[in-house]
This record gives structure tokens, sequence and C-alpha cells, in this order.
């Protein structure tokens, strides 16, 4: 189903659709009655009915983050506020692509850093991520810790909704901030500054844990639970979209190697593993104590099957142009081009000048590498 498919079958804004929607059950109850056509048993399968939904799942798997936002305001009672963020940040090749995840949740804004080159994508409104975000990710799920993560978001939400624009008692704070200070894996917030912040609201953090309802949170965690780990090819290529490498090795005896990979952080390592089951080829491999990589190399496997796969679904964010560079070398390689001295230059100079990062990161330089193997005009 397309993007604007999808939209056009809602007669009014997101908004005024679930206003009235104040449960997690009646969140999956509404859209099981107005989206029949999209399934609904939270089960990953190989050919979803909705697929750009599940890119936008895969792309805020990779680059994607939701975090609480603590910030002084000298208009509160107790000089602080909290507030939820759901945003991606991509380089601004990328635009694209994020205009139409905002097309798609029909909320949210887009901001431009021109000086990095960057564009951002967030939802910050209390009531676009309950009446919006919430309900896609329920029925589009996340995988592993990142799964876990937006659980505890989801519980944060539970919490601040009811007061949503209105006056939060300190110790509705201590119970968000409780539970969200650590929320993302790999914060450089301190146990320091989250003892500070009970310190200013003037509360005791035992009686902030006993207070909250465990019982409750629980109750939440039910609506996540998965009945299948299979992942769909359209939650990789949203994967691809935000994480996702094609290169072209060229070598200096005149060798040229194909490669894709992902690389991510160390908790998303059981996700490359599906990943790597569900396609059936390449390696998963630890790069480091806070990276991890899967990555496939040949130029048969790549030629048969990843660029098939990413032709049928197409890419719109900064992958594109790398992708059309890789295909464009491919055809040279397949066609054994590359075995003359004018086809390896024309491969060569097709790497280095259509990449996003103009041979930046490689050994040598396009100069470098043509005298090197005797290729110079």
């Amino acid at each position: 189903m397309s993007v604007q498919h999808y939209l056009s079958r809602r007669k009014a804004s997101p908004l005024t659709l679930w206003k009235k929607v104040n449960d997690l059950g009646d969140i999956i109850d509404f859209f099981k009655n107005t989206h029949k056509n999209i399934t609904t048993n939270m089960k990953i399968i190989r050919t979803p009915k909705n697929k750009f939904a599940w890119i936008v799942t895969g792309l805020f798997q990779s680059d994607g983050y939701f975090s609480l936002i603590i910030k002084k305001n000298k208009t509160s009672k107790f000089g602080i506020d909290v507030s939820l963020i759901l945003g991606i940040n991509l380089t601004l090749a990328s635009l694209p692509l994020l205009q139409q995840v905002q097309v798609y949740f029909g909320c949210g804004k887009i901001s431009i850093d021109k000086t990095r080159k960057m564009c951002l994508f967030s939802i910050t409104e209390l009531s676009s991520l309950w009446h919006v975000v919430l309900p896609h990710f329920m029925l589009y799920p996340f995988f592993g810790d990142k799964q876990v993560s937006f659980i505890r978001f989801v519980q944060i939400l539970t919490l601040l909704y009811p007061y949503n624009k209105k006056f939060k008692p300190a110790l509705l704070l201590g119970k968000v901030i409780y539970l969200g200070y650590f929320l993302n894996p790999g914060s450089n917030r301190t146990t320091t500054e989250f003892k500070n912040l009970f310190k200013i609201l003037n509360l005791d953090i035992e009686i902030v844990i006993n207070s909250i309802n465990q019982e409750h949170l629980n109750n939440i965690t039910k609506y996540f639970k998965q009945n299948n780990t299979l992942i769909n090819i359209y939650f990789i290529i949203g994967v691809i979209e935000g994480d996702g490498s094609f290169y072209v090795g060229l070598r200096t005896n005149r060798k040229v190697r194909f490669g894709f990979n992902i690389t991510t952080h160390i908790y998303e390592l059981d996700l490359l593993y599906k990943i790597k089951w569900s396609l059936n080829c390449g390696n998963t491999k630890i790069k480091s104590d806070n990276w991890c990589r899967y990555e496939v190399e040949g130029s048969k496997i790549l030629r048969n099957l990843f660029i098939p796969i990413v032709d049928s679904i197409g890419l719109l964010g900064s992958k594109a142009n790398n992708f059309e560079t890789f295909k464009e070398a491919m055809n040279i390689f397949t066609k054994k081009e590359h075995l003359t001295d004018e086809g390896l230059r024309k491969l060569a100079e097709i790497v280095y000048n259509n990449t996003s990062k103009k041979g930046i990161g490689r050994k040598y330089t396009l100069e470098q590498y043509l005298q090197i193997n005797n290729l110079s005009t």
C-alpha cells in the first residue's frame, strides 16, 4: 500500500480520528476496524500489506531514537519540566525520505542544519505520540533492545499523557525521571545528575520507586509480545536506509571487491543475526565493544540477490546514489570490462566521483590509484 493510499483512508486528521481513544487496547481495536486490510496480529511476515509502514519501522530501528527531555523551566513550580521526543537524524541527502515519513505520520516537523548537512524529523506533541506514533509501532514493532526501550517509552507516555498541558506534580515528575532518565542504552547521562534531579524535586528515590504501579507497567508490556521473529524485506530496506552501506573496493593489484554491510551498535547484535537468517547469507561479526556488523561479500550473491531486492523496492535516502554507483560498477565488472585499462579506469572514476564521500576514507586518491595501476592518461 502506498503512502498516499494509506493516508487517503483517513477521513480526518489523525488527532481527530483518535481523540477519544484512551486505552492501548482501544487503539488496537480502532486500527483493526478502520484499517481492515492491514495485518494486526503483530506477527512479522515476509509479504506485509502495508510495505512503507515496515520501511518506517526499519528506518527508526536503525537511526531513530526516543528520549526523555529534561529542561529548566522558570515558570514551573520545581524549576524543571519533562517531555518526550521521537526523532531521527539523517544526512541532508535523505531529506526526501524524511519528508515521506512526515507525510506518512501526518505530524511532526523537519529541521535542517545546513552547517552539518543534516536533517532531523521529530515528534514531541504528546497527542501525536499517543494517537499516531504509538499505534504505528504497536502494529509494526521494533526488535530486540529497541523494542525494550520503546516499551519503557510507552510506559512513560501513559504517565504523562493525562497531564498533557496541565500541571505536573512532583511525584509524577519523579516517576517519569526514574523510568526514563537512562532510557537509551549508551546514554552519557550520569548517576550524579540523576540523583540531583530528585534533590531538586525534594523526593526520596525509594518513595518514588514504591509509588510506581508495576502491575500497570506489566499490563502495557503484554501488548507488545511478538509470536513470530521472521523479518520481512521492507523492514530490512528501512534498516539499510539508516545503517546500510554498499561499497566497491579497488585494490592496487587491479582486483575489484564488492560488498554490503549493516553496521550498528552492539545492542543490535541479535537484530543482525535475524537479518542474516532471513536473507540466508552473509556473516555477522562483533567489531568492537560498541559495534557489530552484518556483511555480505562476493559479486555473485550481491548481483543475484541484493541488487534485485533493493531495485524492486527502491531507496529514497542518501543511500540511493551510492546504490546506483554500486550497480553501475557491478555492471562493468559483470561484463568483464574492468579487465581492460579503459574499463578499469572508467569503473574507478565512477566509484570515486559518484559516491557521497567522493573518495574520502580511501587509502589512495583517484589520481594515485590510476598511477599505481598504470592507468593514468
